[in-house]
């Protein structure tokens, strides 16, 4: 089957969303969407009947909204021949049969962290991706989060050197889970919520651009809430990164997110930093970061402040600027930012570090998903 390396579609002038899975960000997905231009909400769709009215009433200004209730209102849903792109935002065991029924119903997908679950389910999306012709493009906005995108513009400058090794996770005390989340981290000792740390480091590296996943090798400490994981990632060409996860850790919520190259590192948390040779052992100084940083945010992240409502929770911009970016690619006919290949990729971990994990912290090989 064809690639799907930077495929792109022909223009949609106005995108048609369908909207599956309405609780707290399948929500505020709706309310961000009828804030963009180009953008026609078609269709709303949860089993909650109460959920679908809810969502109903946020699109009143842009017209009539199709609802869809019921076990099966998902498929009707993907069956809808007047719907351009599925948006998900179901619990993650059903990410990969819906995202893969709506590409089977000639529909483009974005769906929520993580695409799927186990390897065969990454498997599923990328050859259904490429045997339908359709985006599937998981929604990692962290991407997109301020810092995150500058330092990637000044690797892809050269600013840093060749990038060699990084680190990341997901390190979030979350006391009020749903039971489904809980008892998925307690029956799969492994990465299980992988893809806030690990996408903005495989995008920083270039992985399946110019470089590609080798092996994971990873580690389980017992403790609360599935205890602390950490993996140690390998690339082809022997770079390596450093992945945790916990979500019930004694500490403040962190992604980590620090690389080194060869003529700096920059680091977000607790506070971003950065440093550079020559004086290497030394930040700079906080104001010269914060112009280094707006020097380096594309262009658009200045629109998109100007259709956020005001008085948002900083952490949402990076939602606002995924969103903008994804219907600014469908309706210019470009590739989107991440391809079927970083959902595979950057969710199978979660499989992996179990297993590694399992057979006694082991190395185990990524799959080739671009084969």
């Amino acid at each position: 089957m064809k690639s799907m390396t930077g495929f792109s579609v022909s223009p949609i002038e106005t995108v048609r969303v369908g909207f599956i899975g309405l609780g707290y960000r399948g929500l505020l997905a709706v309310r961000r969407y009828a804030c963009l231009d180009g953008v026609s909400i078609a269709a709303v769709c949860d089993e909650d009947g109460e959920r679908v009215e809810a969502a109903g009433a946020v699109t009143d200004s842009s017209g009539p909204v199709r609802e869809f209730v019921g076990a099966d209102g998902w498929k009707r849903l993907c069956e809808d021949p007047d719907i351009d792109l599925v948006y998900i935002c179901t619990d993650w065991q059903s990410h990969t049969d819906i995202a893969c029924y709506a590409m089977e119903c000639g529909r483009h997908v974005a769906v929520e962290v993580p695409a799927a679950t186990s390897v065969e389910e990454c498997r599923r999306l990328v050859n259904t991706s490429e045997r339908t012709r359709r985006h599937c493009m998981m929604l990692e906005n962290c991407i997109y989060d301020v810092f995150e995108m500058a330092t990637f513009n000044m690797v892809q400058d050269g600013i840093f050197g060749d990038v060699y090794q990084a680190e990341g996770g997901y390190i979030h005390n979350i006391p009020q889970l749903n039971e489904w989340r809980v008892e998925f981290n307690k029956d799969r000792k492994g990465d299980n919520y992988p893809t806030h740390g690990f996408g903005p480091l495989c995008r920083l590296m270039g992985i399946h651009r110019t470089d590609n996943l080798h092996t994971v090798t990873s580690f389980h400490t017992p403790g609360p809430g599935g205890g602390h994981v950490v993996s140690v990632i390998r690339t082809v060409k022997g770079k390596t990164m450093i992945l945790q996860h916990n979500i019930h850790a004694a500490r403040p919520y962190s992604r980590l997110y620090q690389f080194t190259g060869e003529k700096g590192y920059a680091a977000k948390y607790p506070v971003e930093k950065i440093a550079m040779l020559p004086d290497s052992e030394s930040w700079m100084p906080d104001d010269e970061v914060s112009a280094l940083v707006e020097k380096y945010l594309p262009q658009y992240y200045a629109e998109v402040k100007k259709i956020m409502p005001s008085g948002l929770e900083p952490k949402r911009f990076m939602d606002y600027v995924m969103d903008y970016r994804l219907i600014y690619c469908l309706r210019n006919g470009l590739p989107l930012d991440m391809d079927v290949y970083d959902a595979a990729e950057w969710s199978c971990i979660s499989e992996l570090s179990h297993i590694s994990i399992e057979k006694g912290s082991v190395p185990v090989k990524f799959p080739d998903f671009l084969r």
